[in-house]
């Protein structure tokens, strides 16, 4: 190996593991624990799917399906990978030992997501896609951490970004171009820095899933500086959607485009995920969870005519479950119009907090409403008054039809409320246009002014 990257041949007619080849006699000082192969049933052309050890006998991959990245460390006869350098490099010996039995192959390493690998991941995946339905992966990238990295822009467990055809997605880090990047757990605000290029004017989406975060005290978000949007990421082995587009305009495919901030979590005694309302029969059941809570003693239910002028209708008792839960609380004698939720969580020290705001309408009519049309705090109501149940696609466009904010709902049917919290995204003040889109029918547009 006497450049930096090198092809190399699987010479036995048989498969072999290329695991067994990084161990094998001294190759480890003259190749990285890092490999790229071909896979040809990648976006539209193929694409390279990175193989990098991370330290604790696992691999990470990058590529949607195929399995495990155990699986694709077994190279067929005939089939060739990329090395990279170590140090001075030299040559590289496989060996007898390094053939595997396709017929019955040994599981070596533990799939990505089992505990106890101690390796957390952002999993980063383009695809093609029409509006926020996902289509054809065109590529993917990961970050990684673990404090056995270090944040050297030249760590050895980063794997380098060899070029697509076509779509190519990268982590950059001082002038490198990554395929998997390592990082240790943030002690304050660190970033990822994403490049993509030679995308399409289309429409294009992101899904970006955690795995292995829970209990290590992290938050981050996805910053879109073309449209000044940011979106929070699930970090509790969850997965979010992000659709965006390409256009004639240079700044919608910059390299600086997307940003991924990841920083250490501030522990609150409780945060809110959601508060619903929703009228049965003459009832209305109030609904709420909880992300974590923390010495909180109960929760208050109060009730408003107005949305402003709350009185407490009912308690129930915390749990005090660390990652969170479900609780409900039946009205069963509603104001006889407008009906305004909120829940107040009462510390066991006398602190409190309030949930955002849900609203029921008695005797409403069929169809769907938004309040407040004009949005100040990033937060609002969305009824569906006697329409199908199933899932609902939420969809903010600003004026030049850009989307900008996307969310699914599922509505369980009847008169049902759900506070749409917008999360710290920045859109910029002006009027934009919301489309609610029902799986089993039911489509309105609203136009929304949000104020910042």
């Amino acid at each position: 190996v006497a450049e930096t990257m090198t092809v190399v041949g699987n010479p036995y007619a048989c498969p072999i593991n290329l695991d067994s080849v990084y161990k094998n006699s001294d190759n480890s000082s003259k190749i990285t624990n890092n490999f790229w192969v071909w896979d040809a049933t990648l976006g539209t052309s193929g694409a390279y799917r990175a193989l990098s050890g991370d330290g604790s006998g696992n691999y990470t991959m990058t590529g949607i399906g195929g399995g495990s990245a155990s699986s694709y460390l077994v190279i067929n006869s005939s089939q060739a990978f990329f090395v990279e350098k170590n140090g001075s490099g030299g040559d590289i010996t496989i060996e007898e030992n390094d053939k595997v039995n396709t017929t019955t192959p040994s599981v070596m390493f533990r799939p990505t997501g089992i505990a106890g690998s101690g390796v957390s991941k952002v999993d980063i995946k383009l695809f093609q896609a029409t509006g926020s339905t996902v289509e054809l992966q065109a590529d993917g990238v990961v970050g990684r951490y673990n404090d056995i990295y270090s944040v050297s822009p030249y760590e050895t467990f980063d794997a380098g970004k060899l070029n697509n055809f076509n779509e190519n997605l990268s982590l950059v880090r001082s002038g490198r171009y990554l395929s998997i990047e390592s990082r240790p757990y943030p002690t304050q605000k660190d970033t990822l820095f994403i490049a993509f290029w030679g995308l399409k004017n289309r429409d294009y989406a992101f899904t970006i899933s955690s795995s292995m975060f829970s209990g290590i005290n992290q938050t981050a978000k996805l910053i879109d500086n073309f449209t000044n949007t940011q979106t929070i990421l699930d970090l509790n082995d969850g997965s979010v959607t992000y659709p965006f587009s390409v256009t004639s305009n240079a700044a919608s495919s910059s390299l600086s485009r997307f940003l991924i901030v990841m920083a250490p979590s501030t522990v609150l005694p409780v945060t809110f995920t959601k508060i619903n309302a929703s009228l049965f029969g003459s009832k209305v059941q109030v609904s709420w969870a909880t992300g974590s809570e923390l010495g909180v003693k109960n929760y208050s239910v109060e009730r408003s005519a107005d949305g402003t002028n709350f009185n407490k209708i009912g308690e129930v008792a915390a749990i005090n479950a660390a990652n969170g839960t479900s609780y409900q609380f039946a009205d069963n004698k509603p104001l006889p119009a407008n009906n305004y939720y909120r829940i107040r969580s009462n510390d066991a020290d006398g602190k409190y907090a309030y949930s955002s705001i849900a609203a029921v309408q008695l005797n409403a009519r069929k169809g769907m409403q938004v309040m407040p049309t004009v949005v100040t705090n990033q937060r609002f109501t969305l009824a569906l008054n006697d329409q199908p149940l199933g899932n609902y696609q939420l969809k903010i466009t600003n004026a030049g039809g850009q989307q900008v904010y996307q969310k699914l709902i599922n509505n369980p049917g009847g008169n049902n409320t759900q506070v749409i919290e917008m999360g710290n995204s920045t859109m910029p003040t002006g009027v934009y246009n919301l489309s609610v889109s029902g799986s089993n029918g039911g489509n309105q547009n609203f136009r929304l002014l949000i104020q910042n």
